[in-house]
């Protein structure tokens, strides 16, 4: 029979191996934003949220080469994460933040990338066919042809897409 203060350490390390292992989205009452469980992915590499993942912090989360096609990333927080060779195909990405995101050969076909903030990352070969691009920021970015874009004075930097 195990002594009362092991079997209550056991329990917690039981529950928090369940938690790291489902990578559970939960919410945060403050500001109502949902966060992945250490913003890293849970079933078939995918988050806990897909494909549903709006408003979701996934700042910093490892997705390189998995299929998020369909995923809705609305407002969400995706700074510095790595999306390489991921597909993305008609992903809903509207005011998503992606500064500092490894985008590199991701497949975003038909996404909807309406404001969202692409500053300063890599989209080196990922492919743009049909996506919606309207407001979205450039600052820095490293376009699908490996260009990097600069701040003009007088209008918005852009990457040449399809």
């Amino acid at each position: 029979m195990l002594d009362r203060r092991y079997r209550g350490i056991c329990a917690a390390s039981l529950a928090a191996s369940a938690v790291l292992l489902l990578g559970a989205c939960g919410s945060s009452d403050d500001d109502k934003t949902t966060t992945a469980a250490g913003g890293g992915p849970a079933f078939n590499g995918r988050p806990a949220c897909f494909p549903n993942c709006v408003r979701a912090n996934l700042k910093r989360a490892e997705l390189a080469r998995v299929n998020l096609d369909g995923i809705d990333l609305t407002r969400a927080s995706v700074e510095e994460a790595r999306l390489t060779d991921a597909s993305m195909k008609n992903a809903k990405l509207v005011q998503a933040r992606l500064f500092r995101s490894s985008l590199a050969g991701a497949n975003l076909t038909g996404a909807d990338l309406t404001n969202a903030d692409l500053s300063r990352a890599s989209l080196r070969g990922a492919n743009l066919t049909g996506a919606k691009l309207t407001g979205a920021v450039f600052f820095q970015t490293t376009c699908p042809d490996g260009t990097q874009t600069a701040p003009p004075a007088s209008k918005p930097p852009r990457c040449k897409v399809n």
